[in-house]
C-alpha cells in the first residue's frame, strides 16, 4: 500500500519509515521487495526470438521460467538462476508451472504431454499423456497433485506419485484453458 506508492514516486524516506514500523510478523516477501527495490537496477531478461506464452517464479524465488514459441512455432521453456538471468535449461513446452514444494517443474506441448523435470539438473524426471492439447497445467497448493486442462482435455487430476487420475477435485467436464485452485486446497475453477 502506502510504501509501494511511495517507492514509485521515488519518496525512498518516507518508504524507509512505513517499512521500519511493519511488525517482524508481517514482513513477507513483499515487505523484502519494497526494502530492496529502491537500491537496485531492474533485471531485464532477454528472450530473443521467443513469443513468450507463461511466465512464472518457483516458490523460493531461486528460478524464472519463461515458456512460449520460436520461430518455427515450437515450445520452448527456459529454466533461468532468477537473482542473475542466466539460462540454465532449455526444456519442451508452451506452458508450465512450479511445485509448491519439491523442486518440480511441469511442462506440456501440444501433443498433450506432461512432462516432469528436476529443476536443479534440468533432467526429465516422468512423464503422462493427456490425449489433447494442453492450454493449462498447475499444481495443487501441496504439491501433491497436478491439474491439466485445454483443447479436448476436460480438467482433471493427477496424482504426483502414481500418476493415476485422481478424486479429489471436480472442476467440470468441460474444456477449459484457465483453472485456479485456492491456496487453501479446498475449492477450485475453471473457464
Amino acid at each position: 500500500g502506502l510504501a509501494k506508492r511511495d517507492v514509485e514516486r521515488n519518496n525512498i524516506g518516507s518508504a524507509e519509515e512505513l517499512l521500519h514500523e511493519c511488525p517482524d510478523a508481517l514482513r513477507g516477501w513483499e515487505w523484502h521487495l519494497l526494502k530492496r527495490q529502491p537500491y537496485e537496477a531492474p533485471l531485464v531478461v532477454s528472450t530473443g526470438k521467443v513469443w513468450v506464452y507463461h511466465l512464472a517464479c518457483s516458490a523460493d524465488g531461486r528460478y524464472l521460467a519463461t515458456a512460449g514459441f520460436d520461430t518455427s512455432i515450437q515450445g520452448e521453456v527456459k529454466l533461468r538462476d532468477a537473482p542473475t538471468g542466466k539460462e540454465l535449461h532449455t526444456l519442451p513446452g508452451h506452458i508450465l508451472a512450479f511445485q509448491p514444494v519439491g523442486g518440480q517443474l511441469a511442462t506440456a506441448c501440444g501433443e498433450g504431454k506432461v512432462r516432469l523435470w528436476d529443476l536443479k539438473t534440468g533432467k526429465e524426471t516422468r512423464q503422462f499423456q493427456t490425449g489433447g492439447q494442453l492450454g493449462q497445467v498447475l499444481f495443487t497448493p501441496d504439491g501433491n497433485a497436478i491439474f491439466a486442462s485445454g483443447v479436448g482435455v476436460p480438467p482433471a487430476e493427477w496424482d504426483f506419485d502414481t500418476l493415476k487420475l485422481g478424486t479429489r477435485y471436480y472442476i467440470g467436464t468441460y474444456q477449459h484453458s484457465a483453472l485456479a485452485i485456492a491456496p487453501d486446497g479446498k475449492s477450485g475453477a475453471s473457464g
